[in-house]
């Protein structure tokens, strides 16, 4: 018997920074882990630059690439083949970690918020909310990011000039639309479509 798809509504949140940086989407609970890897990337503004993992308790999921190069034999297991229902628990309020750069270590927070059915002819995954932008890749971590935004709010800071050079011209850490994530995903994460409920 084939298993109907839901969609799940997703919170992510990246800890430890305030205020809060996240983003709401809906996504299908067949999605496997690497490509919601993909997804999570294009959505929270990350350039997928570095290694990641989720983690559900005692099980850690990354991609085939990753594993072959894992030289502390830290067992993460094959993501490719793994669907999100298959391991995020089927219950409002399941959770789980998503670990982003293990040298700036941008830890995530996934929370299942809503389980949906789908609507027929509509484009998954899709961006519902969010706020503020992403820190930019390679900033050094949660604290070097704390001194990079207080640097770029004080122009009389001695190191003003190189941050701003540094960062570029356009970086705006308030700056945050659900529609440009989702012109985002449209150009670079491969949309699927549930015309049919029944279809798993």
């Amino acid at each position: 018997m084939a298993i109907k798809l839901k969609i799940y509504e997703i919170k992510i949140s990246l800890n430890y920074i305030k205020p809060l940086i996240w983003r709401r989407f809906q996504v299908r609970d067949d999605v496997k882990l690497t490509r919601l890897h993909s997804i999570l990337q294009v959505m929270m503004g990350w350039e997928n630059y570095h290694l990641y993992v989720f983690d559900f308790g005692d099980f850690h999921y990354t991609d085939p690439d990753s594993i072959e190069r894992d030289e502390w034999d830290l067992g993460y297991l094959d993501g490719s083949n793994v669907k999100l229902r298959d391991v995020l628990l089927p219950s409002v309020g399941s959770k789980c970690q998503y670990r982003y750069d293990f040298g700036d270590n941008w830890e995530h927070t996934i929370v299942l918020e809503k389980i949906l059915d789908p609507v027929p002819g509509e484009s998954y995954p899709i961006c519902i909310g969010g706020a503020r932008a992403c820190p930019p890749e390679d900033c050094g971590g949660t604290s070097s990011y704390a001194e990079l935004l207080r640097v770029l709010a004080d122009p009389e800071d001695e190191e003003y000039e190189d941050m701003k050079e540094w960062i570029g011209p356009h970086f705006d850490s308030e700056k945050f639309t659900p529609e440009s994530a989702n012109t985002r995903l449209l150009r670079r994460v491969v949309m699927k479509v549930a015309n049919d409920a029944n279809n798993g």
